[in-house]
């Protein structure tokens, strides 16, 4: 079994293009969808792995001749091949990301994938997968009718090195909620595994892109942060143990109808960073992957009051 690097101290943002090389994203997707070649010892076991994943717990020829023909390979290889840039740019990020994040041992390996997750984590072998049939632009014709509207921005080459990283900070610190938690519990979470991200990403790196909102979705959030944070508090909904409100308010939608007639999907999100980040703000010293993405901290609703946040029109005082 592969051993993770420890959880590093702490992250250290830097400029775009700065330091560590690039991590290569191997292209096991094409090596996959041409059975009569020959697989390199990493790409076999990557498929194995990918396989296992999967349920099906061999690797041989013939699994690999059912997955070259399978419809998604065939649907999407091609326009994998056509449509998307070169992932050099990809790839420098994630190099920093990585080195940021303190993990030299991930292998990172393209695959086209027929579900919707769109990177997972095999953990005992230190495999990250990476869906790029996921990555084709919001304007891509095949994602007509598979998605709905409201997660097409999500589809963009921009989103991979965040999704890269969230998924593996969620599979190493995944969220352990205690029982009876309230909805702060769970906001804290996720703007802690938001800010984890982001400190990993290079300087410049958009919070909408992070948080998976749009630009015009971002900016409504910075511009009505203190509503959104009114309207918690006034619905009674920060210390709500239902977790369908949770989920409502936490998990991709196309609005937040709980929070305001026009707060956008996942609006709480912000909100969670925007805790998060106040509290760093305050522990510095504390603010690092290990203990944010804790149970002592997103489990402790005082966290919320170290943190002092308050927010009016949209600023932190």
């Amino acid at each position: 079994m592969m051993a993770l690097a420890v959880i590093p101290a702490g992250c250290v943002r830097q400029p775009a293009g700065s330091g560590e090389p690039p991590r290569a994203i191997v292209r096991l997707d094409c090596a996959l969808a041409d059975p009569a070649s020959g697989l390199d010892s990493l790409e076999q076991s990557a498929f194995a792995a990918w396989m296992e994943m999967n349920g099906i717990p061999s690797a041989t020829q013939a699994d690999r001749a059912v997955y070259a023909a399978s419809a998604p390979v065939r649907v999407f290889q091609p326009d994998v091949d056509s449509l998307l840039a070169p992932l050099d740019s990809v790839e420098r990020i994630l190099g920093h990301a990585l080195a940021a994040y303190g993990d030299s041992l991930l292998r990172l390996m393209a695959v086209v994938s027929p579900y919707n997750q769109s990177v997972c984590f095999h953990r005992g072998g230190g495999y990250v997968f990476i869906a790029l049939n996921h990555y084709l632009g919001r304007d891509y014709a095949g994602y007509a009718g598979r998605f709905p509207a409201y997660m097409l921005h999500r589809k963009d080459l921009r989103r991979l090195p965040s999704d890269v990283m969230e998924t593996v900070m969620a599979s190493v610190s995944p969220e352990q909620i205690r029982p009876g938690a309230t909805f702060l519990n769970r906001m804290l979470y996720s703007g802690a595994l938001a800010y984890c991200v982001l400190q990993t990403m290079p300087e410049g790196t958009p919070e909408s892109v992070v948080l998976g909102l749009t630009d015009s979705q971002w900016q409504w959030c910075v511009d009505n942060e203190e509503r959104l944070w009114r309207s918690l508090i006034e619905r009674q909904l920060l210390y709500s143990s239902d977790p369908a409100v949770a989920d409502r308010l936490l998990r991709p939608a196309p609005a937040s109808p709980l929070l305001g007639p026009s707060a956008p999907g996942q609006a709480a999100c912000f909100i969670g960073l925007r805790v998060v980040q106040a509290f760093a703000g305050k522990y510095s010293g504390k603010a690092t992957p290990g203990y944010l993405l804790s149970p002592e901290f997103y489990n402790s609703d005082s966290s919320l009051i170290q943190s002092q946040y308050n927010p009016r029109n949209g600023q932190q005082r």
